[in-house]
């Protein structure tokens, strides 16, 4: 069996903008796993406000994907691909606000990911990096000032 991880963020996770969580059929790693079928095993491992590389000093537990990345690879090795969806929250202001940042977080988890000592002298995965979406203008007062700028 071939095992997926699915590394993202509130989308990863199911955020709903609306409130609480998205039914786990409807979440993109499900959608992915229904897709694939029985032979693979996809596996999500989403944290709301996760950064590529960043430190949010304000979020209330660490949400940088390259410190938490080396203890998910080898929580869930082996691992056959890493599927890597992260960097709308580089574009928070507080946090960097840039694409270049965020395309530098984005290399870091790469080389991470090439470089991890993985248990059993297991190969490192095939690496997917799928590009998070637009971020848009919303009347929604609370994402509106999270990511001014970001448009």
């Amino acid at each position: 069996m071939k095992t997926v991880l699915c590394y993202g963020d509130s989308l990863t996770w199911g955020y709903n903008a609306e409130g609480g969580r998205h039914a786990l059929e409807d979440r993109w790693p499900s959608v992915l796993q229904a897709a694939l079928g029985a032979g693979v095993q996809v596996i999500a491992d989403g944290l709301n406000g996760r950064t590529t590389a960043f430190d949010d000093h304000l979020a209330g537990a660490d949400r940088n994907g390259a410190k938490l990345l080396p203890t998910v690879l080898t929580t869930h090795a082996p691992i056959d691909l890493i599927a890597i969806m992260l960097g709308a929250n580089d574009m928070k202001p507080w946090i960097h606000g840039n694409p270049v940042a965020a395309k530098q977080g984005i290399q870091r988890l790469i080389d991470i990911v090439r470089g991890h000592d993985y248990p059993f002298d297991w190969p490192a995965p095939q690496i997917l990096i799928v590009s998070p979406p637009v971020v848009s203008r919303t009347e929604n007062a609370d994402f509106k000032e999270m990511f001014a700028g970001g448009d």
